[in-house]
């Protein structure tokens, strides 16, 4: 469910990215085409912004099973599950950047500084993960 989700949010991505590119180029002559293109703009960038912070969440369900392959599964695969948290994290830490390029040219400062915040906070949980479960590997294989 976590893999098709991720698959959504690409296609998602290109879809967020071309309704900024069709805003900017609706018609800005009279000052109403210009308000409707502005918050055309706005709308597109919102989204674009929504699409990789569901990203980051989406991806950061996966360690629940990368937490269970860790501590349950074969012993022999414990370092692909190593690996799968260092994907996930790469993941986020991505994702997360591009919630913050995406925020910082929001007009609404709110709601780009609600998206900024959410952002940093689950870049650092997910390092915090990752960490942790990058030490449960360790200690999983230390026991031999």
């Amino acid at each position: 469910a976590i893999k098709d989700k991720l698959l959504f949010y690409v296609d998602e991505d290109t879809r967020s990215f071309n309704g900024i590119i069709e805003a900017i180029r609706m018609p800005k002559d009279t000052e109403e085409e210009k308000k409707e293109r502005s918050k055309a703009i706005e709308a597109a960038s919102v989204y674009a912004t929504e699409v990789p912070k569901n990203v980051m969440q989406t991806a950061y369900e996966a360690y629940t099973c990368i937490e269970a392959m860790i501590t349950k599964g074969n012993k022999s695969s414990v370092t692909d599950a190593g690996v799968g948290a260092l994907c996930i994290d790469l993941a986020i830490q991505g994702a997360g950047m591009n919630v913050l390029v995406n925020a910082k040219d929001l007009s609404d400062r709110n709601i780009g500084d609600s998206f900024k915040k959410d952002a940093l906070n689950l870049m650092v949980q997910s390092n915090n993960e990752a960490t942790r479960l990058r030490a449960l590997v360790l200690e999983v294989l230390n026991k031999g």
